[in-house]
């Protein structure tokens, strides 16, 4: 090897290491922050489920496979912190990074082409944020790349069995990352094929030869292997699909683009179409147009649109392409004013891309930290603390969204919440939640929208700070209401307006306390309000109080139960507590019920209550164990 060549590797070899480690040092700040919304779902839902029900069985699209997988032994080794947590992902995303370059450097043989691509990755908002988000959208990027880079070995008519094997692993990480990337796996067989045979069209007219059939082999493994996962998935696939799926409108399919070339803007598609035309020149443009518009294509057919993170996959392919583009443009200010100016205007361009990222990262990493979620040691020293200062009957609150606290007390909080339910017996109320949520703006999901329900700042009295996470006594006398005295079969003393489309029945089975459930029959197939004949009044003398109404119902169901005042206007202000829980059978039954804890606020005055049914259009729902309590000021 000469002289010459061993400083052009030397000199690209460092321009490599440089880039990522500008994106390593781009995405380490704020890597220890608290999980957000949909990360402490993946969290709490995947992160200790079983391998099993891992790989075999998809609940919803928090589902990501190989990620959960990845991150499980990343805290085997690291511990359980947010860091080890999100490693898979960062690694990732800085990885991707020569990877990038290598793919690049490939396809246009330019180490500008393939730096420059680089850079704008390292920069980009989508790949940044990503690989900084337990999800499986950074390993989507990277898997997409590597799966390119085996189909360019593939074309180069390397070994099969190696390339083909890594293709056909690379493919079905892929899926595993997030399934509906198996778009992006037609669009790469259709790049390799379209290469290969315009390869072949330069030496002979034979359409076929056996080199590129063995080469077809390992696309049939990796669909094969692809589909059968897909098969295995599928029921709780189509139900994320028909859930998450979005309409065949413009404004979503330009919420695609727009994601993409974040945070530029949509002018850089002008430096994009460039690129498109000197693939053109270089006759590489239907391979790409294959890689690009094929995914398109499948969603219209699909007839459904994603939301636009799900279709991350062709980022690194979109800043290739601008950065095919920027080449493009400024080797024709070589060829007219020289190669000094040239590096001079690339240079100022670059800078200028490196603006706009710059300024949305110093807002960026301080909101990471700005999120109102429990830090994962903070949660578990809070799962200590009330496993030993929070009695059986004691109701605890948490925020809906802070799946991080949800994760460590969860078990806790249902046992206390079933032991209420069996004993009709609350001892006090707990509330717990990040120390920057205010008292009175806890965080509760209302049962109706539009519809606040206020919380009085002079109820709660902190009684313990730990971490980032404050616990508050909700400081109220407790006292039965309906029933005065506990009855496990209240609700079945109720009578409601009959009506021949509806049918309401006391049931021995399925049920979970007492003799008997409530099971009502809405064969009208609309929503309806059943109102209880039994009104119940209440002379309420302090300033504010409180309604506590608890019950089980069946799952799933949409169909709820409420005690409503005849003062109040409808729908009334009222919030679940710890909505967002695991669902139970009792006894021999396979009937699933969830518990509700529902929150209203009463004004002072006398009041008249009904128990109203909020039946939605179900065939059956399923009450059982109604009981309610006034909460006053002590």
């Amino acid at each position: 090897m000469n002289v010459r060549v061993k400083s052009k590797i030397s000199k690209r070899l460092y321009v490599i290491i440089s880039l990522t480690l500008l994106s390593a040092i781009l995405r380490l700040p704020s890597l220890d922050s608290p999980l957000d919304v949909d990360e402490g779902i993946s969290f709490h839902d995947y992160a200790f489920s079983s391998w099993a029900k891992l790989f075999l069985e998809y609940k919803d699209g928090n589902q990501h496979t190989l990620f959960s997988a990845l991150s499980r032994i990343s805290v085997g080794f690291f511990g359980t912190n947010e860091i080890a947590y999100r490693l898979p992902v960062f690694l990732a995303g800085v990885f991707s990074i020569p990877l990038l370059y290598r793919v690049t450097f490939l396809f246009f043989s330019s180490e500008t082409t393939a730096g420059l691509a680089c850079y704008l990755l390292a920069f980009s908002t989508p790949h940044l944020g990503y690989s900084q988000n337990g999800r499986g959208y950074a390993l989507s990027i990277f898997f997409s790349l590597a799966l390119i880079f085996a189909v360019s070995k593939l074309l180069e008519r390397k070994s099969v069995w190696l390339w083909g094997g890594l293709l056909t692993g690379f493919g079905f990480f892929l899926v595993l990352s997030v399934p509906s990337n198996i778009f992006f796996l037609m669009a790469a067989a259709l790049f390799y094929f379209t290469v290969a045979w315009g390869i072949k069209g330069e030496k002979t007219k034979q359409f076929f030869d056996q080199k590129l059939i063995i080469n077809s082999v390992p696309f049939l493994v990796m669909a094969g292997l692809v589909l059968g996962y897909i098969y295995v998935i599928y029921p709780g696939l189509r139900r994320n699909v028909e859930y998450y799926g979005q309409e065949m409108r413009l404004s979503n399919f330009l919420s695609i683009f727009t994601f993409l070339v974040s945070p530029w803007g949509l002018w850089l598609y002008l430096i994009f179409a460039f690129g498109l035309l000197n693939l053109k020149v270089e006759k590489k443009l239907l391979p790409f147009l294959c890689l690009f518009f094929t995914p398109l294509v499948l969603i219209l057919i699909s007839g459904f649109v994603g939301p636009p993170r799900v279709y991350i996959y062709l980022l690194p392919f979109v800043l290739m392409l601008v950065a095919r583009g920027i080449v493009g443009f400024f080797s024709q200010i070589n060829k007219r004013y020289g190669k000094k100016m040239e590096h001079i205007l690339t240079a100022g361009f670059c800078i200028c891309l490196a603006v706009q990222p710059t300024l949305s990262l110093i807002k960026y990493y301080p909101s990471r930290y700005h999120r109102k979620i429990s830090t994962i040691d903070t949660a578990i020293q809070v799962r200590s603390y009330v496993a030993e200062n929070v009695l059986s009957n004691t109701l605890i609150v948490i925020p809906y969204r802070d799946k991080t606290l949800l994760h460590y007390l969860e078990d806790r909080i249902i046992d206390n919440m079933i032991d209420i339910l069996f004993t009709g017996k609350v001892s006090k109320i707990v509330f717990i939640g990040h120390q920057n949520i205010q008292p009175q703006e806890f965080p509760l999901r209302q049962l109706y929208q539009n519809q606040s329900m206020p919380l009085r700042k002079q109820y709660f009295e902190l009684i313990e700070e730990i971490g980032n996470v404050k616990i508050y006594n909700f400081a109220v006398k407790i006292s039965h209401f309906i029933p005065p005295v506990f009855d496990p079969d209240y609700e079945g003393k109720l009578t409601f307006q009959k009506s021949k489309d509806i049918t309401i029945e006391n049931i021995e089975d399925p049920k979970v306390i007492g003799r008997q459930a409530l099971v009502i029959r809405n064969k009208t197939k609309k929503e309806l309000l059943l109102g209880s004949r039994q009104i119940k009044t209440v002379d309420i003398k302090s300033d504010y109080a409180y309604l506590l109404f608890a019950y089980f119902r069946g799952y799933p169901q949409g169909s709820v139960a409420l005690l409503h005042s005849l003062e109040n206007d409808w729908p009334p202000p009222i919030a679940y507590l710890n909505e967002h829980q695991k669902v139970h059978s009792f006894g021999k039954s396979d009937k699933y019920w969830q518990m509700v804890f529902l929150l209203s606020p009463l004004r002072k005055g006398k009041h008249s209550f009904q128990e109203v049914i909020n039946l939605l259009a179900e065939e059956n729902s399923h009450f059982d164990g109604f009981q309610s309590f006034i909460l006053r000021k002590e």
